[in-house]
């Protein structure tokens, strides 16, 4: 969960929805990552869905051309069948090894294909705007199989690849103005903003978004900001490492913010720097983007993983929750029928058992958990 290359990849996720033809690129960097040798980012064959463009690593599927099975997206269809919620599987996860041997999908594709490890990501749900996108990385040959931490490897990438899917195939699509995004259509709320932290830029959405006062505001002089006070200072922080110094060596980072608007709608703002190669025109302004994204309320499989990696008790397991969901100290503290200062103690034990230092730190750790 400490890769370094974690953020990096992150960031790139955000980038490719500026620049949609950066996907190839990114599946190849997360299969790259996985040290997987062949990798495909696809839509499953279910009745009514729609279905979003092959995107492949080193996918060669000569040895089966011809094959009736090719197509059967079994082991989706048994991951969705676990919950039909977004999550990452192993293979023997999904298919036991004593019914490798007999299962006619295992023998007539996986086996001359010679797979012998994979990982089912499942991005989307067919519950998602009917567009489901599953992620299948797989190792052939002589490769290690995979094991449990590279399933947590891709559950760290898991929330940041459904808001970038959502960007891009949810809701209606927004008129950009080609200048800002080349041209084509963006469906989130996004901000872009220059090197002084002023909106140059913005999609029909963001637009919408502002003028209503829902979760953020620009004000006269043209600067965005969250209408929460509390979160104003950890946004301008997120500006600070995302837009970057002229003068400093330091890397550009991805931040994420959780709040809720006043009419009780919870959103996460993600702060991503800009690409130059993505803004075309814009790019000698714009210098960071800011997606206000529907939030992505934290699940069970979510809270376990917290409990299981750090320790926390059912309490301090829902109090993180809380917050990452964007409630405040004291919302929590409603919710769960006690005192603001219950959940501000139960806080400092989830900070050091975490290792995180600020509210800010533990919304973005629950999010790379989900």
């Amino acid at each position: 969960m400490s890769d370094a290359n974690v953020s990096a990849i992150i960031d790139e996720i955000y980038g490719a929805i500026l620049a949609p033809e950066a996907w190839q690129r990114l599946v190849d960097r997360i299969a790259e990552w996985l040290s997987a040798d062949m990798g495909l980012l696809s839509s499953p064959a279910l009745p009514g869905c729609e279905p979003v463009p092959l995107i492949g690593y080193k996918f060669d599927l000569t040895p089966v051309a011809g094959e009736p099975l090719l197509l059967y997206p079994e082991f989706t269809l048994r991951a969705l069948a676990r919950a039909n919620l977004p999550d990452s599987y192993m293979f023997d996860d999904l298919m036991p090894p004593d019914e490798q041997a007999t299962n006619q999908y295992w023998q007539r594709v996986i086996v001359p294909l010679n797979i012998t490890s994979g990982i089912i990501t499942v991005i989307r749900t067919a519950d998602d705007n009917r567009r489901p996108v599953i992620l299948s990385l797989f190792r052939r040959g002589s490769s290690a199989p995979f094991h449990a931490a590279d399933i947590e490897k891709m559950r760290a990438l898991l929330p940041h690849l459904r808001r970038a899917l959502g960007a891009l195939l949810d809701g209606e699509p927004q008129s950009v103005p080609e200048d800002a995004t080349g041209g084509h259509a963006l469906r989130a709320a996004v901000f872009y903003l220059d090197r002084e932290g002023c909106v140059v830029g913005m999609t029909d959405a963001a637009k919408k978004l502002s003028a209503a006062g829902k979760g953020v505001t620009i004000s006269p002089e043209g600067r965005l900001a969250p209408n929460d006070h509390r979160m104003q200072m950890p946004f301008r922080n997120a500006l600070t490492r995302a837009i970057g110094k002229p003068w400093s060596r330091t890397f550009r980072t991805s931040s994420e913010l959780a709040l809720r608007t006043s009419d009780g709608v919870s959103l996460v703002l993600v702060v991503t720097p800009v690409a130059a190669d993505a803004m075309a025109s814009l790019a000698s302004k714009a210098r960071c983007a800011v997606f206000a994204l529907a939030q992505i309320p934290v699940g069970e499989a979510a809270k376990r993983r917290m409990q299981t990696l750090f320790g926390l008790t059912q309490a301090e397991t829902d109090v993180a929750a809380g917050v990452a969901d964007g409630n405040t100290i004291e919302g929590v503290a409603a919710e769960r029928e006690t005192s603001a200062f219950t959940v501000r103690t139960q806080m400092k034990r989830i900070y050091l058992k975490t290792g995180v230092r600020t509210q800010a730190e533990l919304v973005a750790l629950v999010h790379r958990l989900r």
